[in-house]
């Protein structure tokens, strides 16, 4: 006998899936004096990780961007590897949303790897063109735009081989 049949989990997340079978609960149960009515499973598991991650996730960050500043002792370019995360999570946003997936701890815990990886091919990067410009400057033929332009393709070039 099915009870709800209004509720269904087919491709939803658990906590949408939670929130409208406690509403179809609630709206169809009555339950006795000295009854309660508690949820189990999945949806438990995820509510502790969310509440853990709203305390840990900033305090990262903060420990992120201090060590980011401290490895390149400037401001300039640890904003310019910050700016760089966003635009790697929300490609991977739109590759889950493409592949049907949701939101689960796991999904979660790869968006945070794919920062940590993206954040260190910045500093990566901006390493090789630095080591390319101060080369240029050291031999004097960083006199104008297009030598910067090339000392950055030069740069690049290093960085991929």
């Amino acid at each position: 006998m099915r009870v709800f049949p209004t509720v269904r989990n087919a491709g939803r997340d658990c906590g949408s899936y939670l929130e409208e079978a406690r509403n179809a609960v609630g709206d169809r149960v009555k339950l006795p004096p000295g009854c309660a009515l508690s949820w189990s499973g999945q949806f438990e598991a995820m509510a502790r990780v969310r509440k853990r991650l709203q305390v840990v996730v900033p305090f990262t960050l903060l420990l992120v961007l201090l060590l980011l500043y401290a490895n390149l002792r400037s401001w300039g370019k640890t904003a310019l590897v910050l700016a760089a995360v966003p635009f790697s999570a929300v490609g991977a946003v739109w590759l889950l949303y493409l592949l049907g997936s949701h939101m689960s701890i796991a999904t979660w815990a790869g968006l945070i790897a794919l920062m940590g990886v993206d954040a260190e091919t910045g500093v990566f990067m901006l390493l090789y063109l630095d080591l390319a410009m101060e080369e240029r400057r050291r031999l004097g033929m960083l006199r104008d735009r297009y030598d910067l332009e090339e000392a950055m393709v030069e740069g690049a070039a290093r960085r991929i081989r």
